[in-house]
């Protein structure tokens, strides 16, 4: 089997230390320093290594490969508009951790203490943006459907973990502030929410981007689907998984296009994954040239982004 481009890079080991130093020329050019986004960055790294950790755990490659952790970098980086965002980088990371948690599950039923703590992460998330709260059908769905691990004990552990932030942000509003109104009103968006289709609300960069992440998700599902009989079930239900939320996550934009910055996040991390795969386990001259392709159009992308962030600054 003749290996290409693609798959030299996706096999090197210096694809990811290589990726990093690109990421960190995207930051340093966003503003990271000037804007003192330490938090934001410090949470991307961690996000990066915990993808890796996805990756090794769950075996979603079966050669040696960085894609995964590579591509996730270089998709973070080029939404270059959700950088200086601090909620979003600590939702990212807390929503990392709440699937590489509920994949440990897999095929185990008495498992309350693991799905408490992935369901805890989700709840300190929405305490920060309660619009993630919409993704728990999906989250319930992947433990009944996907990973076999749904029962009364891990369900009900999934409720507990979910409403424990609660417990203490309502201590602190009723004892300190007196009042709970204002936890009431933290779930007041949710009364606000309707069907829109006013795609004005999205800027052309991320139109541009959405547009790029599902051409990926198209090109790298049909190969996943083609080819998926030689991965072992798990990581095929993983992948069916990942599949699940990237057309969950596409209804949210299409249904709530207000939903982006909490959707696309989502997106991002589904995607990653499939785009590896694409590129560490296809062998064609057609796969190779559209990695050649995806590679400068995301750079392109990156360039355009950070040229229209720095002029509206």
């Amino acid at each position: 089997m003749t290996k290409r481009l693609q798959n030299k890079v996706a096999e090197s080991r210096l694809t990811l230390p290589v990726t990093i130093a690109y990421s960190v020329a995207v930051w340093l050019m966003a503003g990271l320093i000037k804007e003192n986004w330490w938090i934001q960055f410090s949470c991307f790294l961690i996000s990066v290594f915990l993808i890796l950790i996805l990756n090794n755990e769950n075996v979603l490659i079966r050669v040696y490969s960085r894609s995964v952790s590579a591509t996730y970098a270089v998709l973070t980086c080029m939404a270059v508009s959700l950088l200086p965002s601090v909620q979003g980088a600590i939702i990212k990371l807390l929503a990392i951790v709440s699937l590489l948690i509920l994949y440990k599950c897999y095929q185990d039923k008495s498992s309350p203490g693991l799905n408490f703590y992935a369901f805890l992460c989700i709840g300190i998330a929405s305490l920060m943006d309660v619009r993630i709260l919409l993704f728990l059908p999906f989250y319930w769905i992947t433990m009944l459907a996907f990973i076999y691990s749904f029962s009364i004990r891990t369900f009900i552990a999934s409720l507990i973990g979910l409403i424990t932030p609660y417990w203490f942000l309502g201590a602190w509003y009723f004892f300190w502030r007196g009042s709970h109104t204002l936890l009431i009103a933290h779930f007041d968006v949710f009364r606000n929410l309707e069907f829109s289709f006013s795609y004005s609300l999205l800027s052309f960069s991320q139109l541009l981007f959405i547009g790029f992440l599902l051409a990926a998700f198209l090109v790298s599902t049909i190969h996943f689907m083609l080819t998926s009989y030689q991965d072992k079930i798990r990581v095929r239900q993983i992948f069916y998984n990942l599949i699940l939320l990237t057309v969950y996550v596409v209804l949210l934009i299409a249904l709530q296009p207000q939903l982006y910055d909490i959707a696309v996040i989502y997106l991002i991390i589904a995607v990653s994954p499939l785009v590896g795969h694409f590129f560490a386990l296809s062998y064609s001259k057609i796969s190779n040239i559209i990695f050649i392709v995806c590679c400068c159009l995301a750079l392109i992308i990156t360039a355009f982004n950070l040229w229209s962030s720095l002029s509206i600054s």
